[in-house]
């Protein structure tokens, strides 16, 4: 694949600026934007707020420069939802998604006890399950803008303020824990809870509001954590 960051930054520059430039350069990407650089896409099922839904995802190779100024090959994902017209872009480290209030949102539990959400939604997407979604225009401004910077999205939420500290860590294995597995992800009322399990057998539910503020959580079936009325306005 064609390295093609040096366009990138540009591109993202004009898309900044509301250039026509942009969708010229754009265009310019579509060789390296090409089939040759997506992943066939893949049936899945999500978990919605009104039960299952059909969605599909691929996987998108780019190159980047870290922090170092190191070339690095990336893999972005694309995650669409054909009939709501919803798609979502970001790493493909992500590997847990639901359909939430209108919108696509991955998580992924990061080792060193951490919760990372993403949100980064495209609405009213153009798109039927037999198209490309990687040739809609919306969903190449969303690569662009990832490919330049990777981490932009991610949001990250500590698990040791949520349900103190270390909870999933091996106490009596000196070496580093894997991060937890998210086993189950379900709806209460307007809220999602999340369900972790970690190497040392200990199960976590942290509910989440709308925004995806967490509310509530226990560890072992005991309350760690609620939100206070004040902190909840």
């Amino acid at each position: 694949m064609k390295r093609i960051l040096h366009d990138l930054f540009g591109i993202v520059f004009f898309i900044g600026c509301g250039s026509l430039v942009a969708l010229e350069a754009l265009e310019s990407l579509d060789k390296d934007m090409s089939a040759n650089n997506w992943s066939e896409p893949r049936d899945i099922i999500l978990p919605s707020e009104k039960g299952t839904i059909k969605a599909t995802v691929q996987t998108y190779e780019f190159h980047w420069k870290n922090g170092k100024g190191e070339d690095e090959q990336n893999l972005a994902k694309l995650v669409v939802i054909p009939s709501k017209g919803l798609a979502w872009v970001g790493r493909a480290i992500y590997e847990n998604f639901f359909a939430f209030d209108d919108k696509i949102i991955g998580v992924f539990p990061l080792q060193g006890n951490e919760l990372f959400i993403n949100e980064s939604t495209i609405r009213d997407l153009a798109i039927d399950e037999k198209s490309r979604a990687g040739k809609n225009l919306a969903v190449k401004k969303a690569i662009v803008n990832l490919c330049a910077d990777p981490i932009h999205l991610d949001r990250r939420i500590s698990l040791n303020e949520i349900l103190g500290r270390r909870p999933f860590e091996r106490r009596e294995d000196v070496r580093p824990s894997p991060p937890p597995k998210v086993t189950n992800i379900s709806f209460k009322k307007s809220n999602v809870v999340i369900a972790l399990e970690g190497a040392n057998a200990s199960k976590a539910f942290i509910t989440f509001n709308r925004n995806m503020d967490p509310l509530a959580a226990t560890l072992d079936d005991k309350q760690v954590f609620v939100k206070s009325v004040e902190e909840s306005k």
